[in-house]
């Protein structure tokens, strides 16, 4: 079953309160993508659940 939850843990290092405007505009860059979207390659087949295993959908 496909799910659109997903974590990440990131940091952005600040070294002096000088550098707080940079840094929001940094993480203001910040955005999220499926793996083959960011390659520009084909996404994987969709995966299926059966027998309480996952197997690849023919």
């Amino acid at each position: 079953m496909p799910t659109t939850l997903a974590l990440g843990i990131i940091r952005t290092q600040l070294f002096s309160p000088d550098d707080l405007e940079k840094v929001k505009q940094i993480q203001a860059r910040y955005k999220a993508a499926v793996l083959s979207a960011y390659a520009g390659t084909p996404a994987p087949a969709a995966l299926r659940r059966s027998t309480g295993y996952l197997s690849r959908t023919s």
